[in-house]
């Protein structure tokens, strides 16, 4: 998750953002009992929020790519073992299998 921070060398911004009551004090609560900031709990938030969507993205394609080939899910199974199987053959060849 480092790669979502800025540059070492360019300052941190300050923000202002409107959080309801209960959910600032939640953040508040997780903070004082992780024992760190509230400006880590926040932050860690956003971080884990921005890679949970790159994370949809990357998933909508393998959809999409699947849908073109017309592998459906039950299909992900058999592929995957096919394809290790395949892997391992050079491997099994030398021990005599």
């Amino acid at each position: 998750m480092n790669q979502l921070r800025a540059d070492a060398m360019e300052p941190e911004k300050n923000l202002h953002a409107k959080i309801p009551p209960a959910l600032l004090m939640e953040a508040e609560n997780v903070a004082q009992a992780e024992h760190i900031t509230l400006d880590d709990v926040l932050r860690q938030a956003v971080e884990r929020y921005i890679e949970e969507r790159r994370w949809q993205k990357v998933y909508q394609f393998g959809e999409r790519q699947a849908r073109k080939l017309g592998i459906t899910a039950g299909d992900v199974d058999r592929i995957i073992h096919e394809r290790r199987d395949k892997e391992r053959e050079p491997e099994n060849k030398e021990r005599g299998r």
